[in-house]
């Protein structure tokens, strides 16, 4: 990390409106949604965002003694701050509630010059997910598990102009438990809408090879840059 990384952490209030935002929700956790795209945020600047997502009965876990007769369903809110640190690298927090944590990085290699409309990233994240889960068979003992994962999307964005960005991300995901390692991969799609602020509307399918289940997740996240809160507050 470069010191110019440590000074924006310092410098920034992103991190206390971060966890400021934490205690009033009260959602359950675990997100397969990014709400980026290859396009980096610059050097020294900071993005905040406020997402929300819907993943429905996805699956139907019944092969294990833990989940028997579970159905997943989870409403993910994610809140996240994107930091660049160079002109094609930025790092950046999420944490979906109540919680989830997870930080990363994204490389911009593509384009070569400014007036490219075609941009390619890759990227990878460290998560660590506490799952609440509802046990639909009584004799079972509710324990919520603790996952860790490791994500490693490509991101893929063509920009039509400079408020209009459409995404696709082919992405890995490795999951592991205290009893099982799981293999998740797909592609997650999405729009962004704005520039400096703006939305994206994303949506994600992963497949889970150990469950053999699908994973499917929609969501909307709201982006805006620091300054426009430093400058209200």
């Amino acid at each position: 990390m470069t010191p110019k990384f440590f000074r924006l952490i310092k410098n920034g209030k992103s991190m206390k409106l971060l966890f400021l935002s934490i205690f009033p929700l009260i959602f359950c956790c675990v997100s397969n949604t990014l709400f980026m795209d290859a396009k980096p945020i610059g050097e020294n600047n900071q993005n905040l965002s406020i997402g929300a997502s819907l993943r429905g009965k996805f699956a139907t876990i019944t092969d294990t003694t833990v989940f028997k007769n579970v159905d997943i369903s989870f409403f993910p809110v994610d809140l996240a701050t994107v930091m660049g640190i160079t002109d094609a690298v930025d790092v950046f927090m999420k944490y979906t509630v109540p919680i989830t944590l997870n930080i990363g990085m994204k490389s911009s290699f593509i384009p070569l010059n400014d007036r490219s409309h075609y941009y390619s990233a890759v990227g990878t994240s460290l998560g660590i997910d506490l799952v609440s889960v509802m046990i639909k068979d009584s004799t079972v003992e509710n324990r919520p598990p603790l996952y860790f994962d490791v994500k490693i999307p490509v991101y893929q964005t063509i920009s039509f102009n400079r408020y209009l960005d459409i995404s696709v991300i082919p992405n890995i995901m490795i999951r592991v438990d205290y009893r099982y390692f799981q293999v998740l991969a797909g592609c997650n799609f999405n729009v962004k809408i704005g520039n400096t602020f703006g939305v994206f509307l994303e949506a994600s399918f992963l497949h889970n090879y150990r469950y053999n289940e699908p994973e499917r997740q929609f969501g909307l996240n709201a982006f805006f840059p620091l300054k426009l809160v430093s400058a209200g507050s």
